[in-house]
């Protein structure tokens, strides 16, 4: 990130630090001190690893739906999940760094009242210390979703755009082969390999999503009771992921913060061909083989596929996830202008 053309300013990169959370209840904090820090807890990261390994047979299914083994794209089930693993933890350290990168964290606490002391923005809370009460609680819980969707869909969108991170020791010369090419970005990929490539990074979404928004504290899990916005951020995911596999760009935002734009014949090809070929797969995967949690995620893929396109179309939602989403959007012109002095990047890029 740090070496983008996008970047209008440098900042000091931030700090990563992984830290001990007996207890297991934290995600991510990033603190402002004297540098950035990002801390990640290792019982958070090991429920990541069980999140993947627990699933793997779903996530096989719905990664190699309809290749067989032999054809350009297979992979065999490990190699799946350790892709899966993969952008799962890159997504994780993508969505704290877009926090930063967006103008979040500085806005922040910039708004705190004292910006020359430290502070933390706590995901588990969604960086609220104490909600208020009322019309302002709807605002401060609608405000903290607006900055955790932009932040998943800046780091979905960069996951999209840059080549799939790899551990050192898969980049390694071989004594025949040399080194072994990078992999190419998923925008770049053609066939089979990029129907795979979108499946991964669906997958990818839909567990760390659905991860994160079971590890909030009590009093957000309880108000998202009363506003499915757990459900609505994963609705936003996927049609950002959507949008980019149908190649739809030239966006522009309306007084309502809607983003509108005249789709062509062929962006609605796209866009049935990832429902058919990328979304129906996982779809089916999960709603059969997925390992129950304890928030509903499991029920919600119905949902996602009713409002995903219509949310690209610029139709109404017929979902309360859907029209949450659109409730969030509304804050978009008055957000940008809010975080516009605190960006690190150009906006239109």
């Amino acid at each position: 990130v740090d070496a983008s053309p996008l970047l209008r300013r440098a900042p000091h990169p931030p700090l990563l630090r992984i830290s001990e959370d007996p207890e297991n209840l934290e995600t991510a904090l990033i603190w402002v001190r004297r540098f950035t820090e990002i801390e990640v807890f290792t019982g958070f990261l090991a429920d990541v690893h069980a999140e993947v390994s627990g699933n793997a047979a779903a996530i096989h299914a719905a990664c190699m739906d309809g290749l067989q083994p032999g054809e350009r794209g297979w992979a065999a089930p490990g190699e799946v999940c350790r892709r899966v693993l993969g952008r799962s933890l890159s997504f994780i350290l993508l969505h704290e760094l877009f926090h930063f990168y967006c103008g979040h964290v500085d806005e922040l606490r910039a708004r705190s009242g004292d910006p020359s002391r430290a502070f933390c923005l706590d995901e588990r809370h969604l960086g609220m210390a104490a909600a208020p009460q009322g019309a302002a609680e709807d605002e401060a819980f609608l405000t903290a979703y607006y900055r955790e969707m932009e932040a998943d869909n800046s780091a979905v969108q960069w996951m999209m755009l840059a080549a799939p991170w790899q551990p050192p020791a898969a980049e390694a010369a071989t004594p025949r082969r040399g080194p072994r090419p990078r992999p190419a970005p998923p925008m770049l990929l053609r066939g089979a390999a990029r129907i795979l490539e979108f499946r991964v990074l669906l997958v990818t979404l839909w567990l760390m999503i659905r991860l994160m928004e079971r590890k909030r504290g009590p009093a957000v899990r309880e108000r998202g009771a009363e506003h499915p916005l757990p459900a609505a951020r994963m609705l936003a995911g996927v049609a950002t992921v959507h949008e980019a596999f149908a190649g739809i760009d030239g966006w522009k935002i309306n007084a309502a913060g809607e983003k509108v734009r005249t789709l062509e014949t062929v962006h609605v090809r796209r866009m049935r061909r990832f429902l058919r070929h990328v979304f129906k797969p996982v779809l089916r995967a999960f709603v059969t083989g997925m390992a129950p949690g304890d928030d509903g995620f499991q029920a919600s893929p119905v949902w996602i596929a009713l409002d995903t396109g219509n949310l690209l179309l610029g139709n109404e939602p017929v979902t309360e996830p859907g029209r949450q989403v659109k409730r969030v959007e509304r804050l978009r012109p008055r957000m940008l202008a809010r975080l516009e002095p605190f960006r690190y990047f150009n906006a239109d890029g």
